[in-house]
């Protein structure tokens, strides 16, 4: 894993997935403080009710052409914020799987066959589903 790219970019670079999110001026660099900002997203320091760590925002932020799609943020569905789409519905604690077909910008979502994660930091808790 530690070997893994932390993000990636097709179609000339419209299009760029990453696991928790990027910001524009990250996109085509690689360092260990990118690495961590694409898998853990940027925290506020502060905890939601349940123990996990509150992310900023990024992606009110984001102004880039490329297109990004990210997780790590449960969502109830998947959001579309400036040029970016969370597709995380969370799939691990027995929401739904999302994907994004592209260039369609099409979503397709499968509910989970079960919760695969049930610990009590479960954000889908919180979440009316």
């Amino acid at each position: 894993m530690d070997k893994l790219a932390p993000y990636h970019i097709f179609d000339k670079g419209s299009l760029t997935i990453v696991h928790a999110g990027i910001k524009k001026e990250y996109i085509g660099k690689f360092s260990p403080r990118i690495k961590a900002y694409c898998l853990y997203g940027q925290p506020t320091g502060e905890l939601d009710e349940l123990g996990n760590p509150i992310r900023y925002p990024w992606a009110k932020d984001y102004q880039g052409k490329s297109l990004i799609v990210y997780g790590h943020t449960v969502v109830k569905e998947a959001v579309w914020i400036n040029n970016t789409i969370d597709i995380d519905t969370g799939c691990v604690y027995g929401g739904e799987f999302t994907a994004l077909r592209y260039p369609e910008l099409e979503l397709i979502s499968v509910k989970a066959a079960k919760a695969y994660y049930q610990g009590e930091n479960n954000p889908l808790i919180n979440l009316r589903f």
